[in-house]
């Protein structure tokens, strides 16, 4: 169950996911309850099925929970934050969809608040990618851990495009071996590639790239 979830810079939205969030919006905010909500036997460390490190926890096996969706406009960086009240609380973030019997599937991060230092809030940064859904899950540590939060997903900046790689080349035909070169474009004789009529004793250089 989704109780309240803004956006600033942009719309507020209802409903489970933000479906229509602006490339303005840098922050969303979200609140809720998870007392009385449905549990479920939580995850215990990070990885996208059971052999993937994520195992079941021992001491949160019948926890209540609540889940927040959202589908980012954009491509970046981004931190999840939640801040209990009064209970010991584990953010969990799923990519696509959150399925609470099969809870280890999907799952991007996972993180515990170590309510023992005197902290509560919880905190991730992620990378996430525009026009995809993100399932957040907020659940408590034991099974006796729930109560009020609120959270936001704030965007922090954006992914770096990877650098231009030019690669240059030269050379010489004039002596070198000549050969009978295509004149159209195909992979094979059947492929549509013919040869040339008249270009049949041409010189040629070859030049290898490796990216």
């Amino acid at each position: 169950m989704q109780h309240k979830l803004t956006t600033f810079f942009g719309v507020l939205l209802l409903a489970f996911a933000f479906t229509a969030v602006p490339a303005s919006a840098q922050t969303i905010t979200f609140s809720g309850d998870t007392t009385g909500e449905p549990t479920f036997n939580r995850p215990v460390g990070l990885g996208n099925g059971m052999s993937g490190g994520c195992s079941l926890s021992g001491v949160g096996s019948d926890v209540e929970y609540q889940t927040q969706s959202f589908t980012p406009a954009t491509d970046g960086f981004y931190t999840v934050t939640v801040n209990p009240t009064g209970f010991d609380a584990v953010l969990i973030v799923y990519e696509g969809s959150f399925n609470p019997a099969d809870q280890c599937q999907n799952q991007i991060s996972y993180e515990d608040s170590g309510f023992s230092d005197g902290d509560p809030e919880v905190e991730e940064d992620l990378t996430l990618m525009g026009g995809t859904q993100y399932v957040i899950v907020v659940t408590g540590f034991n099974n006796d851990d729930s109560g009020p939060y609120d959270g936001s997903v704030v965007r922090t900046g954006d992914i770096p495009l990877p650098p231009v790689v030019v690669f240059n080349f030269g050379g010489d035909t004039t002596g070198d071996p000549t050969f009978q070169r295509p004149s159209t474009v195909g992979t094979g004789m059947s492929g549509g590639c013919t040869l040339s009529s008249f270009a049949t004793a041409v010189p040629y250089e070859v030049t290898t790239y490796t990216p």
